[in-house]
C-alpha cells in the first residue's frame, strides 16, 4: 500500500502531508490520536520527516504535485515491477483526500493502470465514479476500514450495528 498526497502544488501537498506525519509520529511515540488538521511544514517537521524510523515508515509516500507524483509512481513501478497499487491519503479534509484521488486517478489513467483501491463510502463516490469513467476497475475493503483508524479511533471491523450495514448497501 502506497500513500499519495497530490494537490495543485508541492507546496500545498508538503503542508497536507503534515497531518500524515504527525500520525506517523504519535503511532510511533504510542499515542494514538486522530488525525490533526494539516499545518505549514516547518523545519522541526521537516527533521522528524527525516528521522530513520518515520523514513521507514514513509517510505512509499508520494507527496507532490500531479507532475512530482506522477514521476515518484513511475520511479516506484520501475523499481519494484508491481502489477498492481492500493493507494491512501491519509488526510485531514475529505475534500482534499478526494481531490488527491482525483489527481491520482488521471495519472493511472495515463498509466494504463489495471486497478485502483480506494477506502470510504459515498464520500469518495465523486472519485470512484472519475475512475471508472476512465476505465480503471475501483476496488475496496467491505466492512475494514484500515486505513481510517484515526478518522474512528480504532482499527476494527466497521457495520456491526444496523445503520452502518445499510450505508454499506448505500
Amino acid at each position: 500500500c502506497i500513500n499519495v498526497i497530490a494537490a495543485d502544488t508541492d507546496a500545498e501537498a508538503e503542508r497536507l502531508s503534515t497531518s500524515l506525519l504527525r500520525m506517523f509520529l504519535n503511532i510511533l511515540t504510542a499515542k494514538p490520536d486522530f488525525i490533526q488538521a494539516p499545518t505549514e511544514m516547518t523545519s522541526e517537521l521537516k527533521e522528524l520527516w527525516m528521522h530513520p524510523s518515520v523514513q521507514q515508515m514513509l517510505k512509499y509516500t508520494f507527496v507532490g504535485s500531479q507532475e512530482t507524483v506522477r514521476k515518484k509512481t513511475e520511479e516506484f513501478l520501475k523499481q519494484t515491477g508491481v502489477n498492481e497499487l492500493m493507494v491512501v491519503t491519509n488526510t485531514y479534509d475529505q475534500n482534499d483526500r478526494l481531490k488527491s484521488y482525483n489527481i491520482f486517478a488521471d495519472i493511472m489513467k495515463e498509466s494504463g493502470a489495471h486497478a485502483v483501491k480506494l477506502e470510504g463510502g459515498n464520500e469518495v463516490k465523486e472519485s470512484v465514479e472519475r475512475i471508472l469513467s476512465a476505465g480503471i476497475p475501483v476496488m475496496g475493503h467491505l466492512g475494514l476500514t484500515p486505513q481510517s483508524i484515526y478518522k474512528f479511533g480504532t482499527y476494527t471491523v466497521r457495520a456491526r450495528e444496523e445503520a452502518e450495514a445499510n450505508k454499506l448497501i448505500e
